[in-house]
This record gives structure tokens, C-alpha cells and sequence, in this order.
């Protein structure tokens, strides 16, 4: 049995502390996601082909025109086994040795990566006749 109280004053709490809950809820929510990715091991064997993108996650500014403001995220998926992996790109680089950092993290040596365009297609292909 189960007993629900009401109170008839209303509570308030800051928005400051609103934004430092928020904080620390995504906070937690990153390093679980990190344990769970190390706990996994890296995605991609011999004869998988993973994909690669990257995207901005945020809003337009004042929602018009094309700035976007927000956080890069690149994404590394197996096709084969559909294992994914999700990194927010370090301070917003996302230059060719921040980028094959992230692959090297998180995708087994060997494994032919590609992103969504023909060279894709092509990979696949290659991969396929082998």
C-alpha cells in the first residue's frame, strides 16, 4: 500500500540549480556511455565495412539563416553487425588527425571504413567480392 502526500506550498528552485542538475545528468549519462563502449571493444572484423559521418548537433542562431550553433558528433557504424559508436569531436575540431584518433579508438585495425558518398558504395562492393 502506497500512501501520496500532497503539499499545498509550491516549491521553487533556481534555475541555476535546474542548469547544474541538467549538467551533471549529461555528464553521467557520457561516461556511461563511455564504460558501456569500453566494456563492448571495438566495432569492425575482417570483411565488415564501417561507415563514418559526422553531423552538428544544436539550433540555428535567432532560428533563421545557416548558423548553427552546437557540437560536432561523429559516428562510426558496422554495417555487418550494427554496433555503433558516438563521439562528440573535442573542441569542435574536426581535422583529419581528430578524426582518425576517433577511428583508431574505437575501430579494430584493418577494417575498410568509409563515409556515404560513391566511395562507399565502392568500399562495399570490394567488400562483398571478397
Amino acid at each position: 500500500m502506497s500512501v501520496i502526500y500532497r503539499t499545498r506550498t509550491p516549491c521553487t528552485v533556481s534555475s541555476e540549480t535546474i542548469a547544474n542538475w541538467y549538467a551533471y545528468c549529461r555528464e553521467m549519462c557520457v561516461i556511461a556511455l563511455d564504460a558501456d563502449y569500453e566494456d563492448e571493444g571495438l566495432i569492425g572484423c575482417d570483411g565488415h565495412l564501417v561507415e563514418v559521418d559526422e553531423m552538428k548537433l544544436g539550433r540555428r542562431k535567432f532560428h533563421r539563416g545557416r548558423i548553427v550553433e552546437g557540437s560536432w558528433i561523429f559516428g562510426m557504424i558496422d554495417r555487418d553487425t550494427k554496433a555503433f559508436r558516438l563521439e562528440i569531436c573535442p573542441d569542435n575540431k574536426r581535422d583529419k588527425y581528430t578524426l582518425m584518433r576517433m577511428i583508431m579508438k574505437h575501430v579494430e585495425p584493418g577494417v575498410v571504413c568509409c563515409n556515404k558518398n560513391k566511395i562507399c558504395q565502392e568500399a562495399r562492393r570490394r567488400v562483398a567480392s571478397s
